[in-house]
């Protein structure tokens, strides 16, 4: 595997992670018929997904670095 597919392997894992947990804590919703995830626009559910996603970063779950998750969850919220 190249080091490039393994950069996006990692992000593409860390999307989906990121993903499972703003649907989890409802700031993002999937939308059926759109086949799309999309944010809620609640603040609260949104600071939650930022606290979650960084203890499962904490927790090895999430593989990269801070800054990395952190422009993932942006990318989640369409921020």
């Amino acid at each position: 595997m190249s080091a490039s597919q393994s950069v996006f392997d990692e992000h593409d894992k860390c999307l989906d992670v990121v993903t499972t947990i703003g649907i989890e804590v409802k700031a993002l919703v999937v939308d059926k018929e759109a086949d799309e995830v999309t944010p809620t626009g609640n603040s609260g559910a949104d600071r939650l997904l930022y606290a979650r996603a960084f203890q499962a970063w904490a927790d090895g779950q999430i593989d990269g670095e801070a800054e990395d998750i952190f422009e993932t969850i942006q990318e989640a919220l369409d921020i």
